[in-house]
Parts: structure tokens; sequence; C-alpha cells
């Protein structure tokens, strides 16, 4: 199901993307494929981009969002794809873990309720499309252990969600913070970073306050591995931008360059 020319939704800097990209370097399909990275979503992409990396068909369907791997990617453009082992409750968990705009979601609203009846969300996390599964009744039997599904993912979540905010501080900061500078980030900031990275303007914004439990557990898992977490980022980005290849092909088929990246940098 699916054969033939698809569109990949990627992040240049983002690691997850960049293995996948590069394997298909490696294997030749980058021929074969629409690469689009997220910041040029195309207006005929149907939905919420959760993640990335994310395939869709040519005429916006989504198929697939992350964890999505260059295998699983291939198989299903050469029509050969087929349902692996994992249990639908690990999918939507990895799914979840892997999104930072679903992680955010759920921890606002300290529940998995808001995804799991998300139509939108739950077929390209679970693959539906390619099962030819109903989503209503796929949506119906996970709400029976919500509950249980939300405490599985929490620490995972935590994980994603400080992650994500120490990628964003530092594109806002121009790439030039200090571990120091990251561990004293207030309460505030990151109690709106999370409030505005679970909405799109007033749609999806509770009216009461976040739970203060999710804002010092973000909180602490930043303050005890600022230097960690700024290290990671920065060499993971040193990776790919080094990589000229792949950087090449970024530039060629996107147009997108960014040469000033790392010009503040000194770790």
């Amino acid at each position: 199901m699916h054969a033939g020319r698809l569109i990949i939704l990627f992040h240049p800097l983002q690691e997850e993307s960049y293995i996948l990209v590069k394997e298909l370097i490696a294997r030749g399909y980058t021929r074969k494929v629409d690469l689009l990275p997220a910041y040029m979503v195309p207006p005929n992409i149907r939905g919420i981009p959760w993640s990335t990396p994310a395939l869709y068909t040519l005429d916006g369907d989504p198929i697939a969002i992350s964890p999505l791997s260059a295998e699983e990617a291939i198989n299903i453009m050469e029509g050969r794809w087929a349902p692996g082992d994992m249990r639908d409750d690990d999918l939507l968990i990895s799914s979840v873990v892997k999104s930072p705009y679903a992680s955010a979601i759920a921890l606002v609203w300290e529940s998995l309720l808001p995804l799991i009846r998300n139509c939108g969300f739950l077929k390209p996390a679970l693959r539906l499309p390619l099962r030819n599964l109903a989503c209503e009744r796929v949506s119906r039997e996970l709400e029976a252990y919500a509950d249980e599904l939300y405490n599985s993912a929490w620490r995972g979540m935590i994980i994603n969600l400080a992650s994500s905010l120490t990628f964003d501080y530092l594109t806002a900061s121009g790439f030039n913070v200090s571990p120091d500078e990251l561990e004293k980030m207030s309460y505030k900031i990151i109690a709106l970073w999370l409030l505005s990275k679970a909405s799109i303007g007033w749609v999806g914004a509770p009216l009461t306050k976040l739970a203060k439990k999710i804002i010092d557990n973000v909180s602490d898992y930043i303050a005890t591995r600022s230097y960690q977490l700024l290290d990671s980022v920065y060499s993971k980005i040193q990776k790919i931008m080094s990589d000229k290849e792949y950087m090449e092909l970024v530039e060629t088929e996107t147009g997108w360059f960014y040469p000033y990246l790392m010009r503040n940098h000194s770790r």
C-alpha cells in the first residue's frame, strides 16, 4: 500500500531526521522522495505535522510520524510494509515521547486522552492507514487504559521536553548559552514555553493553572543536567553541519542554509 513517490517532512538539524536522510542517500532513495524541511510545510499537507521525520502521500495525507526509520519509509515506498511486533500501546507511547508537541499537550492536560481521541494524531502514530483499521475503534480500545499509558510515558515526555526546550532556548538566544544560564531558567519561562508548545494560538490552551509538579520536573531535569543537555545539542548540531554531503543535499533540495548558526558558540 502507498507504493510510489512520497513526501518526507524532516528537520535539518534533528538527529533522527539526519539519520533517516543519510540512510536514504546511502541507498539511493533521495531522488525517489520529496524532501521538505519542517519550516517549509507545503499548503497541501493535511492536518497538524506532529513530529519529524514524518511521511505523507503526495496528496498530503499523513502516513507515519516519528519514530520513523529509513527502512520503514523505504518499505512503505516500495509497497512491502508490514506491521511489526509492537503493540498499539507501545506505538502510541513511542510517538508521544518523540513529539514535543504531543508531549506538551499530554502534560498540560495531564492525560493522553486528547491524543488518543485525535485521529489526526492516532492514524499516523499507529500507521492505521497502512493497516486499514478504523481510528474510532482503536481509539475506544486505548481509552480504556489511558491513565496507565500516561504514567508509562511520563518519564520519556519529561526528557523529550527538556531537550526540546534546550534547543528552542538556544535558538532564541542565537546559540550562545552557558550551562549556568540554562540551569537558572525561570519557572515562568518554562511554564510559558510549555503552554505555547501545547497550543496553537488560543486553541488547546487550558484556562487553569499548569500543574506545578510538571513544571518542577522539567525544571529539575534541566537544572541537574544543564551541561550535558547543552553539550548533547551542540555535539549533534556540529556533527550534522560538518557532514558536507548531507548539508549540500539539504541546501540543494530545500534551499536551506544556516552559515552563522554556530558562529558565536564556544564550548
